[in-house]
């Protein structure tokens, strides 16, 4: 049995409280029941449950349809595992009975996210086939200068989907920005002892993750306006060793399965699926895939497709991956396959920072510093 590394994606779905409750989302067949053994010839993103209730792995070759593959079960009735329509998936026959759990209680990954069943997205755009947001559509729309002094060397960016505002980090390490999506100031938080900051996301309840690049650390900054996060006051979880000028550029969280992902700049690249519990001072760091095949010169960023409404599962766990020394904006799969890209050449070469906001805009953050606004046509 292969397993793509890490969870890829884990989503529990809200119940529709209806006698006709499916025990596959819309758009997905059904391969095999509850403890029985499956397999499936291509990595899919198999969706174990019922009653519109759901949990999401995404899984090659062999398996067995059960709690233990998928980290929790649907209790009240047998769970079934299912794939998208079309996917060349196939079931193998069934090596054993239905579950006898009579378990009432809906499990999931505590880090688990909710998402409505009911998407009427095809998860595809324009005619790219796998591609949620196609970038060839996409244009400059928004072009806005950054605060030159508390903004200067920006190099992240993450959208708050609590403030619908963007926050802006500089790899200088002095301050966090609150802009709005046309630039201007709202107010900041000063940093205190860090080095080389390049990767900021936003991790929910006023809180976001802060990485360094030589260091490769990462840190929880509860954000408070005016106030000032000391780097020796916060738990500091190594991504790896410490390196040069070529280490954490970017991170994001996936807000499907709770884990966050990162990428290391070059020598070599890395994308990291991470795995990180503050409070217990744990880490856990995986490869998610070889970024070798994109064919960039380094890696920027990257920011998972989840924060986009309307997208259906499969289409959420896109990522895009931002390249500044090969000025290009890579849309991916969770094996690294490229289904869609934007030359971002014409617009800045110096852009590091890349974030997505519920509608599917686009922004990008320049050092110089600037703030530019991409929306399809």
């Amino acid at each position: 049995m292969k397993w793509m590394q890490g969870w890829i994606a884990v989503a529990m779905l809200a119940a529709a409280g209806s006698a006709a409750a499916a025990n596959r989302p819309a758009g997905y067949v059904t391969i095999c029941k509850e403890n029985a053994a499956c397999s499936v010839a291509v990595a899919s993103n198999v969706a174990f449950g019922r009653a519109d209730q759901f949990l999401y792995k995404v899984v090659t070759g062999s398996f067995t349809c059960n709690e233990a593959t998928f980290g929790g079960r649907i209790g009240g009735g047998v769970n079934e595992c299912s794939v998208p329509n079309g996917s060349g998936s196939s079931s193998s026959s069934s090596s054993s009975s239905s579950s006898s759990s009579s378990s009432s209680s809906s499990s999931s990954s505590s880090s688990s996210s909710t998402s409505s069943s009911s998407s009427s997205s095809s998860g595809s755009s324009g005619g790219v086939s796998g591609s949620a947001l196609n970038l060839a559509r996409y244009a400059l729309a928004g072009n806005h200068a950054l605060p030159s002094s508390n903004a200067a060397e920006a190099s992240g960016v993450t959208w708050n989907w609590d403030t619908d505002t963007l926050f802006v980090i500089g790899d200088e390490g002095k301050r966090i920005v609150q802009v709005s999506k046309q630039g201007v100031q709202i107010d900041s938080m000063t940093l205190s002892g860090f080095e080389d900051t390049e990767g900021i996301t936003y991790a929910g309840g006023g809180k976001f993750v802060v990485t360094e690049e030589r260091l490769q650390d990462a840190f929880e900054v509860s954000y408070l306006a005016g106030a000032t996060a000391k780097r020796g006051d916060l738990t500091a979880l190594s991504i790896g060793a410490t390196v040069g000028n070529e280490g954490i550029e970017g991170i994001a969280l996936d807000r499907i399965s709770g884990r966050y992902i990162a990428v290391k700049e070059k020598s070599p690249q890395a994308v990291h699926d991470l795995g990180l519990n503050f409070a217990a001072r744990s880490i856990s760091v995986a490869s998610l895939f070889s970024s070798t095949p994109l064919g960039l010169v380094d890696l920027s960023d990257v920011q998972p497709l989840a924060n986009v409404a309307g997208l259906d599962v499969t289409g959420k766990m896109n990522l895009l991956i931002l390249s500044q020394e090969s000025s290009q904006l890579l849309e991916v799969t969770r094996n690294g396959q490229v289904v869609s890209r934007l030359d971002i050449s014409g617009i800045s070469t110096d852009i590091e920072g890349v974030t997505v906001d519920a509608n599917g805009t686009i922004y990008l953050v320049a050092q110089t510093p600037r703030l530019y606004v991409l929306r399809p046509n």
